[in-house]
């Protein structure tokens, strides 16, 4: 499903893809998608910033990101400028910088071994008001931001519309796109799962979300 802060509407995934499909035909679209892999997610920020480098980077009309990649795309979307916070995040953090490690007890109350407080508390000292305003700035210019997670309850893909919940004016986009991001990286035993807000078929609900796993089934929807 497709998810962003807006009234309560249910989008598909294949008029999404029309909706792409109509603007490629009208106007030519670069795009890139982040995928995951861990630590292995350092190779997608080193691509960036050594394209950047050689100075043929475009500037992205649409960006995604899962998992690792969550972490990249917002800065891969605000361009070559970013790229300091890409190499930092690769190369001057450590475990304790993402995970604390649970008891057996802390295992068994969570549902997971660890618990990634760390990286969240990363995530908020990283993706700051400005980061927002400017990503909220691109959005307005048609640019488009994506993040993928999985409802594993429903077996279906969530991809969170970004630019949409930073150009939302909701008091709570900070948070709520910080949650998207680390749901997308929180990988099932490992890391607990997202809990997130999600309004469709005008009702809303909580959703354990987590990394984006191939799901058997998608669908779309824009919370509220």
């Amino acid at each position: 499903m497709i998810v962003a802060p807006a009234s309560p509407t249910a989008v598909t995934i294949a008029s999404l893809s029309s909706l792409l499909h109509r603007r490629r035909r009208s106007c030519p679209r670069i795009s890139t998608r982040i995928s995951g892999g861990g630590s292995s997610g350092a190779f997608g920020a080193g691509i960036l910033a050594g394209w950047a480098n050689a100075g043929t980077r475009p500037k992205f009309d649409i960006v995604t990101g899962i998992s690792a990649g969550a972490l990249i795309a917002p800065f891969a979307f605000l361009g070559p400028a970013y790229d300091g916070e890409l190499k930092d995040g690769f190369t001057q953090v450590s475990d304790a910088n993402i995970y604390t490690k649970h008891s057996i007890l802390g295992a068994l109350s969570s549902g997971s071994f660890t618990s990634n407080a760390p990286l969240a508390k990363m995530l908020d000292e990283h993706i700051t008001d400005d980061v927002l305003a400017e990503i909220a700035s691109e959005y307005s210019k048609g640019r488009r931001l994506f993040i993928g997670t999985t409802n594993p309850d429903a077996d279906r893909a969530v991809i969170w519309d970004m630019g949409a919940i930073a150009a939302s004016g909701r008091p709570d986009r900070k948070k709520l796109f910080n949650e998207v991001i680390l749901a997308s990286t929180s990988v099932p035993g490992i890391f607990p799962p997202g809990n997130l807000e999600v309004t469709a078929a005008g009702r809303t609900i909580k959703r354990c979300m987590w990394t984006a796993a191939p799901p058997t089934r998608s669908s779309s929807c824009q919370p509220g």
